[in-house]
């Protein structure tokens, strides 16, 4: 039985318990037989939640432990790429070819600019807007009313 399954008899179980003039309680064995596999249902899903996260954090901790190790081989791909070009040039060498591997030069043309001392025209802006939901938050909390903002209360399920 799912647990969606058993978590919905159990809520007809607990609408359905009915107490005599006596005082007992009828229907009561039902709820205790469900209750225990909803238990053991629980337990089973939160730890393969738990499983989950673990293995996203591991997966995580690998992704920049690769990330790391991309970058510098990156960075000892450009430096020897430079050193190459730059004693190309020392030694007047146009191309190189070999049976594995051949090296050329292609013209290239890049601006750089010192925005502080250009002039207005060819200067561009970037605007950017986010909302402070900090700020948001505080002032909804002290009884504001923000068209375009409200405060949404949510369960977050906690699993240790």
């Amino acid at each position: 039985m799912t647990l969606y399954e058993i978590a919905s008899q159990y809520k007809d179980a607990l609408d359905n318990i009915q107490i005599d003039e006596d005082g007992c309680v009828i229907g009561a064995e039902e709820l205790e037989a469900l209750g225990g596999q909803l238990d053991d249902k629980l337990e089973a899903c939160a730890l393969a939640v738990k499983n989950l996260e673990a293995d996203a954090f591991a997966l995580g901790v690998e992704a920049q432990s690769l990330i790391a190790r991309k970058n510098q081989k990156q960075k000892k791909a450009d430096y020897l790429r430079d050193y190459i070009k730059s004693m190309m040039i020392i030694a007047q060498r146009g191309d190189f070819e070999s049976p594995k591997v051949r090296l050329s030069f292609r013209k290239s043309e890049s601006v750089t600019a010192d925005v502080d001392r250009l002039p207005e025209a060819y200067i561009r802006t970037k605007t950017t807007f986010e909302a402070d939901k900090t700020a948001l938050k505080k002032a909804l909390k002290a009884g504001e009313v923000i068209e375009g903002a409200m405060l949404v209360e949510d369960k977050k399920l906690q699993i240790k």
